[in-house]
Formats: C-alpha cells, sequence, structure tokens
C-alpha cells in the first residue's frame, strides 16, 4: 500500500489556546489549553477542518487563525489559510500532525530567540 496523496490519512492534534514553549533546538511543545484530535484526508476542505474543529469545541473559532508544523522541521510554523495549504499539510505529514489556532498573529518567535527572556509565546 502506497502513501499517495488519494489514499494517505492524518491524525491532526489541533491544539486552541494553551501556550507554545520554544525548546533549545527551536523546536516546539505545547502547554496547557485544549487538544482535540481530527483525521484528514485529501477530501477534507479546509472550511469542513474549521466546522469540525469548532464542532467538538462548542464554540466558534471565527478570527482566529491556523498554524502547523511538519515532522521534518518542527521549528517552523506554517500557515494554513485554504484548501491549498491543507493539501500540503496532508501531502508533507506522516500520520500524525499538529495543528495551532491562535487568536491573533504572533510575533516571530524564531527570528529573535536569542533575545527573548523567555522561550513560551501565549496562544490567546
Amino acid at each position: 500500500m502506497t502513501n499517495s496523496i488519494s489514499n494517505k490519512r492524518v491524525f491532526c492534534y489541533c491544539h486552541i489556546d494553551g501556550r507554545l514553549v520554544v525548546n533549545n533546538d527551536n523546536s516546539l511543545d505545547y502547554i496547557g489549553g485544549t487538544t482535540i484530535g481530527i483525521v484528514l484526508n485529501e477530501n477534507t476542505t479546509f472550511q469542513q477542518l474549521v466546522q469540525e474543529v469548532e464542532g467538538k469545541l462548542g464554540k466558534s473559532l471565527m478570527g482566529k487563525i491556523f498554524k502547523y508544523t511538519l515532522d521534518f522541521d518542527k521549528t517552523k510554523l506554517i500557515d494554513l489559510v485554504s484548501d491549498a495549504c491543507l493539501k500540503d499539510l496532508i501531502y508533507f505529514s506522516g500520520r500524525i500532525s499538529q495543528l495551532y489556532v491562535f487568536q491573533r498573529e504572533m510575533p516571530d518567535i524564531f527570528n529573535s530567540i536569542e533575545d527573548q527572556p523567555q522561550n513560551i509565546v501565549e496562544l490567546e
């Protein structure tokens, strides 16, 4: 069995609120908030993803932004804003992906990690 985009499924940890902690190797850890899981496949649209997360949370995500990381580079938060972006997440992820939901645009934590007294970013 191949892992082509046509039959690939990805379990997605969706982290809402809480904090991101930047480790010494610039990888991210999630602390606090709410974490739910959903399964994505090549037929999932961005709108369906938002609706499923809202349904499991029982609240609207209006005004929030979505970002994700990939296994081969957990130091980068990638914007998730469209169906095309969601296809990239599915195609380039392994079997598990990390999705983060933010209230507003977060600061660029990767360009100035050495300058920050704390390596914690609030998600809400």
